[in-house]
C-alpha cells in the first residue's frame, strides 16, 4: 500500500491497482482464513478500503489496456504475468466483498479522514454496478430485472443514508471543529456520491443536480475553512480530490465551477499531484458541454485519453 500511495501523490499512478490487486491476493490466501483481526491489521485494511474504492471509480481500462499500460511502464515479467492470470470479472471487480472485521471494527475509518466505512462501501457498490450496467446489453431479461431490482436497493440505501453525528459531554472548540470538519467532509463525499449514481446508473441530467454540485462545494469550503483554522500546519489532513472532481464535472454555473476547480486544488497545495490531470479532465468536459454536446462525460473522456487517475 506504501507503493501504492506514493503512485498517487507522485500524480502518476498507472501502477497502483496492480499493489490494490496484490492486496486482494494477499488477503485471498492468507487473510481470510482468521476470524478476528488486530488492530495494526484493520488500519492497513481500512487504508486499502479506502483507497480501492476510490480508484474503482475512475480505473476505465480493460485488462488488455492495463497490460498494455504495464509494459509501456516497464513493469517486470513476473508482474505482468501476474495480472494476465487474473481472471476477467475479479479484475473488473476486485473490492467488492473485500470487509474485514475485527475487535476495533466500527462504522468509520477511525484516524483514516474520519470517513464512515458505510459511505466507502456504498461508493464500491455503486462502481460495480455501472461495471455491471456496462455489459447488460447481453444479459437475460431475467437478469435484467435482478440488476435493476438490486439497484432500486442500493438507489435506496445510498438516498436514506446520513452521517452519524457524534455527541460529546464536554466539547471544547477544537472537538466542535473535528465534528464540523467530519460532517462537511462526510456530506461532501455523500453528495458526490449522489451525483456519481444517478449520472451514471440512472442517467439523470446534470441540470437536476445542481443542488448537490453547489453542497459538494459548500462543504469542501468548509471543511478547508475550519482546517485552516485549527490545524494551520496540518495541510494534508483529509485531502481528497474525489468530490471535487465528481461535482465538477456535472457544474453548469461559472461561479459553482470557480469554486470546485479552487476546491479540486487543495490537493495540490497539500503536496498531492493527483488533482493536476483531474483538472484537465474537468476542464475538457466543460469545453465539450458547453460547445453543445451535452452528453460529453468524464467517463468517455478518460476512455479516449487511456488515463489512469486516482482521486484520494
Amino acid at each position: 500500500m506504501t507503493l501504492g500511495c506514493n503512485a498517487i501523490i507522485s500524480g502518476d499512478p498507472w501502477d497502483v491497482r496492480f499493489f490494490i490487486l496484490q492486496c486482494d491476493d494477499i488477503m485471498n490466501r492468507f487473510g481470510r482464513t482468521k476470524d478476528r483481526f488486530s488492530v495494526k491489521a484493520l488500519q492497513l485494511h481500512r487504508i486499502y478500503r479506502f483507497i480501492s474504492s476510490i480508484e474503482h471509480t475512475t480505473h476505465l481500462q480493460t485488462q488488455d489496456q492495463y497490460l498494455a499500460t504495464l509494459q509501456a511502464n516497464s513493469m517486470f515479467p513476473e508482474g505482468i504475468e501476474f495480472i494476465r492470470q487474473i481472471p476477467e470479472k475479479r479484475y473488473k471487480d476486485p473490492y467488492g466483498l473485500r470487509w474485514l472485521t475485527g475487535p476495533a471494527e466500527v462504522d468509520d475509518a477511525g484516524d483514516l479522514l474520519g470517513l464512515p466505512t458505510s459511505l466507502l462501501r456504498l461508493i464500491a457498490k455503486t462502481s460495480s454496478a455501472i461495471n455491471e450496467l456496462r455489459s447488460t446489453a447481453s444479459i437475460s431479461d431475467e437478469s435484467l430485472n435482478d440488476f435493476n431490482a438490486r439497484t432500486s436497493v442500493l438507489e435506496n440505501e445510498i438516498c436514506s443514508w446520513k452521517p452519524a453525528i457524534p455527541h460529546h459531554s464536554c466539547a471544547d472548540d477544537e472537538q466542535d471543529a473535528r465534528t464540523t470538519m467530519r460532517l462537511a467532509l462526510s456530506t461532501a463525499i455523500h453528495h458526490a456520491l449522489l451525483i456519481y449514481f444517478y449520472r451514471c446508473v440512472r442517467g439523470v441530467m446534470p441540470m437536476i443536480l445542481q443542488h448537490y454540485v453547489e453542497s459538494v462545494a459548500q462543504n469542501l469550503e468548509t471543511y478547508h475553512e475550519f482546517k485552516l483554522l485549527f490545524y494551520p500546519q496540518g495541510a494534508r489532513i483529509g485531502t481528497v480530490v474525489w468530490p471535487s472532481f465528481i461535482a465538477s464535472c456535472e457544474a453548469q454555473d461559472t461561479d459553482i465551477r470557480q469554486r470546485l476547480l479552487t476546491c479540486l486544488r487543495y490537493g495540490a497545495l497539500s503536496g498531492f499531484k493527483n488533482g493536476e490531470k483531474a483538472e484537465v479532465v474537468v476542464k475538457e468536459v466543460w469545453r465539450r458541454r458547453d460547445a453543445g454536446e451535452a452528453n460529453a462525460s468524464w467517463r468517455n473522456i478518460l476512455e479516449e485519453l487511456g488515463a489512469i487517475l486516482v482521486l484520494t
